[in-house]
């Protein structure tokens, strides 16, 4: 029933994107969905080929806040297939989908960065401040396998994290991007660790009698 669901899923995606044409808006709330169902959501809403490897396999939550553009759909796929280990080999008509250990062997002197575990891609929307602004503020908070990238003339900023941390950040991200007057300032830490500076201050936030 699952498989059923799945390819019902996917077929009527197709059929909605084609209606819509490329601009269409996609909505993502994939959770341990089928990796190569993603792929195909990718590829009708892009208008790309992909080829597959026969050792891409798994399963990927993706989830957005309401809709998403086809071209901001791409670079979430993207930072999917990276915490994936696994990367894109451009052709003239397909591009192929390959594991990152045999792409150098494929792509010879392409740069290729590795990233790994169970996580999780979140996509955020700034509405009220700059989206650099809060780029600088979340990065020092992300650990060094954690991937970050924004598509800026959506205000979306994508992250690649363990769950745990990205809804850490998705509360403050909420919190940054509050209409407000002040102007934010970043605080550069010395001697303190930024994710538990940032964990402590959230707590005595929530604890305003403290």
């Amino acid at each position: 029933m699952k498989q059923v669901s799945r390819y019902l899923f996917v077929a009527l995606f197709a059929l909605c994107a084609m209606a819509a044409g490329l601009r269409a808006q996609i909505s993502l709330d994939l959770r341990d969905a089928d990796l190569r169902s993603f792929v195909e959501i990718v590829a009708e809403a892009t208008g790309r080929n992909f080829t597959l490897d026969n050792r891409v396999d798994g399963t990927v939550t993706v989830i957005a806040p309401g809709t998403v553009s086809a071209a901001a759909l791409y670079e979430i796929f993207l930072n999917v297939l990276e915490l994936n280990r696994l990367t894109i080999i451009e052709g003239d008509q397909v591009d192929r989908i390959v594991p990152l250990d045999i792409a150098r062997e494929l792509a010879p002197g392409e740069r290729v960065r590795t990233a790994g575990g169970a996580f999780e891609t979140r996509v955020f929307v700034v509405r009220n401040i700059s989206l650099s602004e809060t780029v600088e503020v979340v990065r020092p908070l992300l650990p060094a396998e954690a991937v970050l990238s924004t598509v800026e003339q959506s205000g979306l900023i994508i992250i690649s994290d363990r769950t745990e941390n990205i809804d850490r950040i998705g509360k403050l991200i909420d919190q940054l991007d509050r209409p407000r007057r002040t102007t934010i300032e970043t605080i550069r830490l010395n001697y303190s660790n930024a994710q538990e500076m940032i964990a402590t201050i959230q707590s005595l936030a929530y604890h305003p009698s403290i």
